[in-house]
């Protein structure tokens, strides 16, 4: 717990097998103070061919707040393939250009592949 600084915790992708490319939930970044983390943990692919089954998972700004006209920006997580991942990457608002933030994937193979992911957004929310 935080309750001097209001860590605040919000699920961006609940966690449940994706068997096609998803967006995350949009978070308003405005609300938070300096660097955020956005959390990705994926399993292991649990179907599809190995050779080609992919997970691809990056960053969106956007002005709007249903995340339209999204712009990916320079921070992407590691391509998953075959192994569990559990990746973090920062994000800090005073240096976007964007209010918002989303996730989105691309799942990609044959056979029908599928992933078991979730994604976090840890944040230190301004005081009111």
């Amino acid at each position: 717990m935080d309750p001097k600084n209001e860590l605040t915790i919000s699920v961006m992708q609940p966690s449940t097998a994706k068997t096609a490319n998803w967006n995350s939930t949009v978070i308003d970044t405005e609300q938070y103070l300096g660097t955020c983390a956005v959390i990705l943990n994926a399993g292991a692919k649990t179907a599809g061919d190995t050779a080609d089954t992919t997970l691809d998972v990056r960053l969106y700004g956007s002005a709007e707040s249903n995340g339209a006209n999204a712009v990916i920006l320079n921070n992407n997580f590691t391509q998953v393939t075959t192994a569990n991942s559990h990746q973090v990457l920062q994000h800090d608002p005073r240096a976007s250009s964007y209010r918002y933030l989303k996730a989105v994937s691309i799942i990609a193979g044959t056979n029908s592949p599928s992933f078991p992911v979730g994604m976090t957004f840890l944040g230190t929310k301004k005081l009111q």
